[in-house]
């Protein structure tokens, strides 16, 4: 990987069908109720398809940030990505992505990341600083924490 690259992957095995998971995963009204990490998704259309640009609130650290991103996959049942840039392209990017793989015994895994690339990328990197340590971290252990909700709230419902 280069040093204008990084990435973060976290996965979570869940007791129910895909179907099941990317319903709730996509019910972005629900949000509130059970996301801790990403609050808040507005499609700036519906039905969501590649192309269109969401309004989305995450939690990070003691705020919170909106950005928008541009829905760059959404593949019923398997995949849901988007990609945001941080003032312009280059600078920072981030291609977030969910996809759900099947399992043999009827659940699936979910896998939950993004790739971030760019200039502020490059400096983290090079310059080890504990603002970019904290800063992955940091997001990472919220995708960890909306991935454990996610569970919870799928495999509870009916």
């Amino acid at each position: 990987m280069s040093n204008w690259r990084d990435s973060i992957s976290t996965s979570i095995d869940i007791t129910a069908p895909p179907a099941k998971v990317f319903s709730v995963l996509t019910d972005f009204e629900t949000y509130p109720l059970w996301n801790p990490f990403l609050l808040s998704v507005t499609p700036s259309t519906t039905p969501v398809l590649p192309g269109i640009t969401l309004t989305n609130i995450i939690k990070s650290g003691d705020s919170n940030m909106t950005f928008r991103p541009t829905v760059t996959a959404f593949q019923k049942d398997r995949r849901f990505e988007w990609l945001g840039k941080l003032l312009w392209g280059g600078l920072f990017d981030g291609r977030h992505h969910f996809t759900i793989v099947e399992s043999k015994e009827g659940g699936c895994t979910l896998v939950h990341g993004e790739d971030f690339s760019g200039l502020i990328v490059w400096l983290g990197r090079i310059s080890g600083g504990q603002w970019y340590k904290n800063l992955m971290q940091q997001t990472r252990g919220g995708f960890i924490r909306m991935n454990e909700e996610l569970k919870r709230r799928t495999e509870e419902t009916k």
